[in-house]
């Protein structure tokens, strides 16, 4: 899959897990890619395979702000993109614990708002997401 993406024109690759051929797709090709990781042997096992920076799972109670602050102590040359129940109750928080990135989806694409067509919900939610990161841009 990953080299069918490449050979489409993807300019990165995120993966659900931690997998080396993966990884060695994306090296080959020139391409990054984002292994998903959870504990700090996946991050340096990620690391060691040649991944750049790793995609942290904070799905529920497992992570969080305090989670990637926590993770980065001894891992803080690792760039990190938070995952999973990322919303803009957390996004602030996560950000400034250490997270590189985020990745937002279920709780950007609301399937509810979908299914009604209301899109300018999304939208709206969308700019707020984005003037936070902006604010905190500012700050730093």
């Amino acid at each position: 899959m990953a080299k069918r993406a490449i050979d489409a024109g993807a300019q990165f690759i995120v993966s659900p897990n931690q997998d080396e051929e993966v990884l060695t797709c994306g090296a080959k090709n020139n391409i990054d890619v984002y292994p998903g990781v959870m504990t700090p042997t996946e991050i340096v096992r990620a690391v060691k395979a040649g991944a750049r920076t790793v995609k942290i799972f904070l799905t529920g109670s497992l992570g969080g702000a305090a989670f990637i602050k926590e993770i980065r102590a001894p891992l803080n040359d690792v760039p990190m993109i938070a995952s999973g129940s990322v919303g803009l109750h957390n996004i602030r928080d996560i950000l400034q614990a250490g997270a590189f990135a985020v990745g937002i989806g279920g709780s950007l694409v609301n399937r509810h708002w979908i299914e009604e067509g209301n899109y300018d919900a999304i939208r709206n939610l969308a700019q707020e997401l984005v003037h936070t990161v902006a604010d905190l841009r500012e700050v730093r």
